[in-house]
């Protein structure tokens, strides 16, 4: 008898250890999905090159906002070549001050500090919040020309002329650039140095698309003023280039700030039911 009791303790103890172990598993595979989990267990990929599946693996959601957004992307661009060619209105063209794809990159700015700063606030996270003040900056310096203006004034200021098919004023805007990064790379610095595992792997996600921004806006826009002095005739496929490479870019970061507060996604109405009966 107590041989037979011991046992049936040992299967007892196996099956409450296998229990919590599955139980524990449930959740690692939940937080994996939903972003939950602790500092130990952050639910976020280990690796950088496993980005693309954190960001587009069952979630429908983040596919349909992004394949909106990028649709909007190519059709300006689709409009900034007719333009180019048929019409004389500018306000069709992407590199215009203020024009029409300017404006709805100025919205997608905005859905970006707005999905940003919900995270940060929900979970009262400041190193997630000191992303905003990047966005911002993209947002107030696109939208009031200070990188032109304040580009203009330090190479007057500096004496810088032109070269290389550079303005002057172009200097100037790299000066600006340079010194404008370097303040706001302080507190990105700090929030991630001073962050968890969960916020460094957000500081990556946004810095891929970030990276690219940075590229298409300030790489290609110092070629494009290159092309236009040595090579005129490609100076229209240079402005689509740059200035649809920010567009891109900045519809990458919004993908990436949404995946940060919604996870997965279902159809609104789904043709069948969960039995598999076809629905109404």
């Amino acid at each position: 008898m107590e041989h037979d009791g011991a046992t049936a303790h040992g299967r007892l103890h196996r099956t409450t250890h296998t229990g919590q172990h599955a139980s524990a598993t449930d959740r690692a595979g939940t937080d994996a999905l939903t972003g939950a989990g602790t500092d130990a267990d952050p639910g976020v990929p280990a690796r950088l090159r496993d980005l693309p599946g954190w960001l587009f693996r069952g979630q429908r959601a983040v596919i349909l906002l992004l394949l909106m957004t990028l649709t909007a992307d190519v059709a300006f661009m689709g409009l900034h070549v007719w333009a180019h060619y048929n019409d004389d209105n500018h306000m069709y063209l992407v590199h215009t001050d203020r024009g029409h794809a300017e404006f709805f990159q100025y919205i997608k700015f905005l859905f970006l500090f707005v999905l940003t700063a919900y995270y940060a606030v929900e979970q009262r996270c400041w190193q997630v919040a000191m992303w905003l003040f990047l966005f911002v900056f993209f947002l107030v310096t696109d939208m009031l020309r200070w990188h032109e203006m304040q580009g203009g004034r330090i190479a007057d200021a500096l004496g810088l002329e032109s070269a290389f098919g550079l303005r002057g004023q172009d200097f100037g805007e790299l000066v600006y650039l340079a010194v404008a990064g370097l303040v706001l790379g302080v507190p990105l610095v700090a929030g991630f140095f001073w962050g968890t595992r969960r916020t460094k792997w957000i500081y990556w996600a946004f810095l891929v698309p970030t990276a690219l921004l940075f590229f298409a806006g300030v790489v290609l826009d110092q070629l494009h003023m290159m092309a236009i002095t040595y090579v005129p005739r490609i100076r229209n496929y240079m402005a689509i280039a740059e200035d649809g490479g920010e567009m891109l870019a900045t519809s990458l970061l919004i993908a990436v700030a949404l995946r940060l507060t919604v996870s997965g996604g279902a159809p609104g109405l789904p043709l069948r039911r969960p039995d598999g009966s076809r629905a109404p």
